[in-house]
């Protein structure tokens, strides 16, 4: 193994244990929003994800690297597109 499958290998696994721990807090959003009802916690669960995803993908991938997705491989494709927001729409329904 070479230091970049290393580091790249250390990273993941990083990333893996504060998925769980994050996972694990958030059962108590319930306890801390005590007066906010189901939907309020669910939304404020949402803010605090995709503040989360933005501090690891920007860091780790780059803004540049997204950019090139949606350019190089989504493209003006309608189908392309569609399957990507179908997963979306789908990862979304389960929270």
């Amino acid at each position: 193994m070479n230091i970049l499958t290393m580091k790249l290998m250390t990273q993941g696994v990083l990333l893996c244990l504060l998925s769980q721990c994050l996972f694990g807090v958030l059962y108590l959003f319930s306890l801390w929003l005590q007066p906010l009802n189901g939907t309020d916690v669910f939304a404020w669960r949402m803010v605090a994800m995709l503040f989360c995803l933005a501090l690891i993908i920007f860091p780790t991938v780059g803004y540049r690297a997204i950019l090139r997705l949606m350019k190089e491989n989504l493209g003006y494709h309608f189908s392309r597109w569609a399957i990507f927001l179908l997963g979306t729409i789908n990862a979304g329904s389960q929270f």
